[in-house]
């Protein structure tokens, strides 16, 4: 399975802040992720299908995930533009749109083949 997580500045758990600095991964302990994508055997997404990855941050701002959020989100922008399609297409509240990223790490099993 893949499990991503994000927090808002200063809501960062402590044990994520453990493990980012080399400390033991314990991602049961994290809370609910963001996104979780069932893999393997137990589900319709075949593991062979996740080779030779790469991580891509993409501002989609009224994506599946993040149109969905934006009245938890954006309260207010909710209130005064209604959607987050109307609230983006105003350049002047995406003219700054952009990433401030503190750190990344990914975690992932060792593979061991079986003989």
């Amino acid at each position: 399975r893949i499990r991503t997580w994000a927090w808002k500045e200063g809501e960062i758990p402590e044990e994520v802040i453990d493990a980012y600095n080399g400390g033991d991964v314990d991602t049961d302990e994290w809370g609910l992720p963001y996104g979780l994508f069932p893999i393997g055997e137990d589900s319709d997404c075949p593991s062979g299908h996740f080779r030779n990855m790469r991580i891509v941050f993409n501002l989609a701002f009224c994506g599946t995930v993040a149109g969905n959020r934006f009245g938890l989100d954006c309260p207010a922008e909710k209130e005064k533009y209604g959607t987050c399609e109307k609230f983006v297409s105003n350049d002047s509240n995406v003219e700054e749109a952009y990433w401030l990223i503190e750190g990344m790490r990914v975690w992932q099993r060792q593979f061991v083949e079986h003989q």
